[in-house]
């Protein structure tokens, strides 16, 4: 618990020092992810690859247990978030990390055409239109 305190302690003077000196703008954000399977078992399995990804990360997720409907009214197209879920994984980020949390900010060269020639350093395609 004081490890948690500690580090959470961190983040706010580095999330200060971000906004005080480099004028960082801070987003309320919250990230929510849908799991999908046919059956329970898959669902299961596939649930804790995605915590175990998250945690591999550094990160932790959390299940909306009883709050079903509430996550997916939060995950679709509905533009709905609803308390419960807010409350459970909401957290203040500094503008570049929101941007780089986004999957289009992908590495890789792609001319939209073209042959794929390899991938760059961070595992992008390469893709060039020589014409």
């Amino acid at each position: 618990m004081m490890q948690r305190t500690e580090q959470a302690l961190k983040d706010a003077q580095e999330l200060l020092r971000k906004i005080d000196q480099e004028q960082q703008q801070v987003f309320y954000v919250t990230v929510v992810l849908l799991v999908l399977a046919p059956v329970q078992e898959t669902l299961d399995r596939r649930t804790r690859q995605v915590e175990a990804a998250l945690a591999a990360a550094g990160m932790r997720g959390g299940v909306a247990v009883f709050r079903q409907e509430e996550g997916l009214k939060a995950a679709g197209p509905w533009a709905v978030l609803p308390s419960g879920i807010k409350d459970a994984g909401t957290r203040n980020m500094p503008a570049e990390t929101v941007a780089a949390s986004f999957p289009f900010t992908a590495s890789g060269i792609n001319d939209g055409s073209g042959v794929v020639l390899g991938r760059d350093r961070d595992g992008g395609l390469v893709l060039v239109d020589i014409w």
